[in-house]
């Protein structure tokens, strides 16, 4: 089994950011991120905020309805990504006087399997890597809907675009928000446990 991964991002829903209050140059300044600024880009309208870091294929947003999502396209190891423990720490810093206490987040892992033949859907794989209480599967096939403690796990799999192999997401979504920023330890520990439950499914459902 091959993985490809394509995209990894944290997501912080926040109660109110106030846009006024988030300087562009300030903004801006998160292109230090980059050992390389070169090709850096940056786009503010309104209440949306996106700086692209092309060097680190890493993108920075603010949307209008007071979400910070940092994607990670570099298809770099979560075990070995400084998504939170550099680029999320440098971001919070600079919003940190616009915003709220952040109410939930959450965090997506995209990634393409190849060398697979077929998957062992629904035999119940997923019940042995989780307390089978915990679980929820909804809808035919593919989409499947479980809880893990306190996170929601929405896992969808389907046809890679050149039917090769397959598509899978996994969206953890930490549903009351009992963690406050900035406690990037923990959020650094989460982005990783959910990376490793994703693959101890993998290696369950496939062959």
């Amino acid at each position: 089994m091959n993985k490809i991964i394509k995209l990894t991002n944290i997501v912080i829903n926040y109660g109110n950011i106030n846009f006024d209050f988030i300087a562009d140059k300030g903004f801006q300044g998160l292109a230090e991120l980059e050992k390389d600024p070169f090709g850096v880009s940056y786009i503010s309208q309104g209440n949306l905020k996106r700086l692209v870091l092309p060097n680190s294929k890493k993108v920075i947003f603010l949307t209008p309805d007071n979400k910070l999502i940092l994607e990670d396209a570099s298809g770099e190891d979560p075990e070995k990504s400084s998504l939170i423990m550099h680029y999320l720490i440098s971001a919070v810093e600079v919003i940190k006087l616009a915003v709220s206490k952040p109410y939930n987040h959450g965090f997506n892992y995209q990634i393409i399997l190849s060398g697979v033949s077929e998957t062992n859907l629904p035999n119940g794989a997923i019940e042995d890597s989780f307390n089978k209480e915990g679980i929820k599967i909804h809808g035919i096939g593919y989409t499947l809907t479980f809880y893990r403690s306190r996170v929601k796990n929405v896992l969808s799999i389907s046809q890679s675009e050149d039917k090769s192999g397959f598509a899978i997401n996994l969206n953890s979504h930490y549903k009351d928000q009992t963690l406050a920023l900035p406690n990037y330890e923990e959020l650094n520990k989460e982005y990783k446990e959910n990376w490793a439950a994703l693959n101890v499914m993998l290696d369950k459902l496939f062959k």
